[in-house]
């Protein structure tokens, strides 16, 4: 087949779109989305803390923002935390080291051992379940205090579209409604409350757009699955999101759009009225101390 925007052979067909893509016009359609998504929430003359795990998603986030950097006049920096976990944190953080200096930026790397004093295998090995919770919980905090101490006007994650509607659908099956009208395409800063933005750049395209994106522009990625992640309830939904996907063209996008427009009429939504500071740390809780200095003194006990 022909690409439909030129007469070059082409690589890959997009059924939300009905088009065919050579590797060039394939690019440029990826990086329209994510210019797309940057053009909607204003975000030009910004700093952004770019959290990175190694994985292709997290690397074609941090490849698009390096591309768009001047045209948005950007100023973007790597940031990964090797979370300790054997056989898979330090293999991708030599990714991230590497990618990062062929796109010559700096990364931020911090180690949670050093910086908490344990890492994810040890929360592995004391408590019963697995600590995806414990993990998500730490990245949160450490990322957001990272970027609040370095003056960062968001952080930028490498959420795809498949992840928000699993993410959602998660949330609605367990009930986590409060979580689930949280969850917004960007959060805004609130200095006052010490909370940094969230913004994500590849909120309008699929798994599989990235994968193709990282195979023709030669973006090293960390090929890894954690070991922790293995039967996570969420890879359930992203199941039925992509046979969805499938099924029916633009499932994912459509199902996605009707669950924000919800959003937008439920008339009592999750504010910040009981958001208080720890009294260990000082970041922003719900209780008087807050998860993360919990955890930290729970496994330097043990």
């Amino acid at each position: 087949m022909k690409c439909s925007m030129c007469n070059r052979p082409a690589i890959t067909f997009i059924r939300r779109v009905k088009k065919y893509f050579c590797e060039e016009h394939f690019s440029q359609f990826v990086l329209k989305q994510v210019r797309r998504y940057l053009e909607k929430h204003g975000i030009r003359r910004k700093k952004i803390l770019i959290a990175v795990s190694g994985g292709k998603d997290s690397m074609v986030m941090l490849h698009t923002l390096k591309m768009l950097s001047e045209d948005f006049k950007l100023d973007i920096t790597p940031f990964y935390i090797n979370l300790g976990i054997t056989g898979y944190s330090d293999p991708c953080e030599s990714v991230v080291r590497e990618v990062s200096e062929e796109l010559e930026l700096t990364p931020i790397i911090i180690s949670l051992r050093e910086y908490a004093g344990y890492t994810i295998d040890d929360a592995a090995r004391i408590e019963t379940k697995k600590p995806c919770s414990t993990c998500g919980t730490v990245k949160r905090y450490i990322t957001n205090r990272i970027a609040y101490e370095r003056g960062y006007d968001y952080v930028a994650t490498g959420h795809t579209m498949i992840d928000e509607f699993a993410f959602a659908l998660h949330n609605l099956y367990s009930g986590s409604i409060d979580t689930f009208l949280r969850s917004y395409e960007i959060t805004d800063t609130r200095r006052d409350l010490k909370l940094v933005g969230r913004i994500k750049p590849l909120y309008y395209l699929l798994e599989s757009e990235t994968l193709t994106y990282a195979i023709v522009n030669k973006i090293k990625y960390c090929n890894l699955e954690c070991p922790y992640a293995q039967g996570h309830p969420t890879q359930v939904h992203k199941e039925i999101g992509l046979m969805g996907e499938y099924r029916l063209q633009g499932y994912v996008q459509r199902i996605l759009s009707s669950l924000n427009k919800l959003k937008e009429v439920i008339p009592e939504k999750p504010d910040n009225n009981n958001i208080r500071f720890c009294k260990i740390c000082g970041y922003p809780t719900v209780t008087d101390i807050c998860k993360y200095c919990r955890l930290k003194a729970k496994f330097s006990r043990e």
